[in-house]
């Protein structure tokens, strides 16, 4: 406790005093301690599983250490629920997000801390004005605050997030993955954000993926690994490359340039095209979108929220109902009437948001993964249950995904595990699928998972399938794509069909409309 209270005469605003945190069968965090200081941007980095979320959760009351003591401006302090939290000044961003759909963004923002005349009577005028005055904040654009979450796009949610969080004006907020799924445009407002609010005196702690962004942004950075933690730096004190280092326990740069390599090894442009969009017309969001794609081919899509990008791939997934579309693969008309058209036609797809459309939370990893191969895991008469362990247990080695059990509800997994999950989904197939779409498909994943998704790419791209990667990481799209497509309001406005032309401000500029 001393040494606690003299933190807090220091100007600690939060210290942790040996955290512990098991679950059933893991050590989530192993006795962690540490302290936060105000007017400071605190980064929190490690694989997925690492026990940066677990810690964070901890901080916001959704679980209670199995040991160890937390300390607010000195004192001893138990946090009963988010809530109590709450009152106490935390204010946390979830990865995952804790938005209600059904509600407009100015109920979501106030959600919890209604602005009221008493006897209950909202002040709904004021609670509006409020939410306009955090819209212009982060630039929120061509919104009204009426307007339900529902309606709004992953990026949008996550900025209406962001100031859920403010509106409480606390003393300490966490942010979980706050950029994933936000252009560059939109992670510059947020950034641009955030450090006004650390010269305001805000303690602000930060967990990303996005380690150029952790650099641009963060004054310290504490690595987790296996729920311990590895050590805190100051920026200043620390290079990219130790960084990585420290949070997987080996330097990536030998995989990286590997696979930047085989970049160059993309298999000859067939005479004709493997896949062929043509006249995608969709009323107020996309207008005569048409592509093509060469068999083994990754072609990026990139441009800013809403241009148009996962509104073509849901398109033609049959997702959503299309004014007029044609397609051809392998040279043969198809149609896809809903994804279960998309699937017996030998197209898939990894949408951006994997909770909600790409995962049976409750069910387990071994039902997830074999979803869309049943009729081939059937014994004499029924699903036999052995081939179905069997099937699940090769692809999780082969993708190294790391769950406690087959059994374990998915759910529970880390998002990098869910996406291989997901991906292990249709790589499982009888029959491969010819067409992969991948939307966001490293969103809230670290750099050593990333890196083994990008190698999963890479080898499928030399098996000959064709893959149409969305993406908001610029280097990612860059590092991937053998052509990119750039949207803008609903249309194709610029394409980069060699790897030299490649450069970030031509595909922003694109992207904005200005080439």
């Amino acid at each position: 406790m001393s040494e606690n209270r003299q933190a807090w005469d220091q100007g600690c605003v939060l210290a942790l005093e040996g955290i512990t945190k098991e679950f059933p069968g893991v050590k989530a965090l192993d006795h962690v301690t540490h302290s936060f200081y105000a007017g400071r941007i605190h980064a929190i980095v490690g694989e997925n599983g690492a026990g940066k979320s677990t810690l964070m959760n901890i901080i916001d009351g959704n679980y209670q250490p199995t040991s160890g003591k937390l300390f607010m401006e000195g004192q001893e302090v138990v946090m009963a629920d988010p809530l109590h939290a709450q009152r106490m000044g935390i204010a946390m961003m979830h990865q995952e997000g804790s938005l209600l759909k059904h509600l407009s963004i100015t109920e979501n923002i106030f959600l919890n801390k209604s602005e009221t005349w008493g006897l209950g009577i909202i002040k709904s005028r004021v609670m509006r004005q409020k939410a306009l005055e955090y819209m212009k904040l982060l630039e929120i654009d061509g919104l009204e605050p009426e307007t339900p979450v529902r309606d709004l796009s992953i990026g949008q949610r996550r900025l209406v997030e962001v100031a859920k969080a403010l509106a409480s004006q606390p003393k300490i907020l966490i942010l979980d993955e706050p950029t994933a799924s936000l252009t560059e445009s939109d992670t510059e407002i947020l950034l641009r954000i955030l450090k006004r609010q650390r010269e305001a005196g805000l303690c602000i702690l930060y967990i990303s993926h996005r380690l150029e962004e952790i650099f641009s942004l963060a004054d310290d950075v504490t690595v987790l690994r296996d729920g311990k933690k590895i050590g805190t730096w100051t920026l200043s004190d620390i290079d990219i490359d130790q960084l990585i280092a420290r949070m997987v326990g080996r330097t990536l740069n030998a995989e990286l340039e590997e696979i930047q390599q085989s970049r160059e090894e993309v298999r000859e442009r067939q005479d004709a095209p493997y896949f062929r969009l043509e006249g995608l017309c969709m009323p107020g969001r996309l207008y005569d979108v048409s592509l093509e794609m060469y068999r083994g081919e990754v072609l990026g899509l990139a441009g800013l929220i809403g241009s148009g990008r996962s509104e073509t791939a849901e398109a033609i997934m049959g997702y959503r109902p299309c004014a007029s579309i044609r397609m051809e693969l392998n040279g043969r008309p198809i149609a896809n009437r809903d994804p279960a058209d998309a699937i017996r036609n030998g197209i898939v797809m990894v949408p951006e948001d994997r909770r909600e459309k790409g995962i049976f939370d409750r069910f387990s990893v071994m039902d997830n993964l074999n979803l869309v191969n049943l009729r081939h895991l059937k014994g004499r008469w029924l699903l036999s249950g052995k081939k179905q362990e069997e099937a699940a247990a090769r692809y999780c080695r082969r993708l190294n995904i790391r769950t406690p059990s087959l059994e374990k509800a998915i759910g529970e997994l880390t998002g990098g595990n869910q996406q291989e999950v997901i991906l292990a989904r249709y790589l499982s197939m009888e029959e491969k699928p010819q067409l992969l779409i991948l939307d966001e498909p490293t969103y809230g994943i670290d750099v050593g998972t990333k890196a083994e998704i990008y190698k999963i790419i890479r080898d499928l791209q030399k098996e000959g399938i064709s893959i149409l990667l969305i993406s908001s990481d610029m280097n990612e799209l860059m590092t991937l794509s053998s052509r990119i497509l750039v949207f803008y309001e609903g249309r194709i406005t610029g394409e980069l069909g060699d790897r030299d032309a490649f450069d970030q401000q031509t595909i922003l500029n694109y992207a904005s409309g200005m080439a």
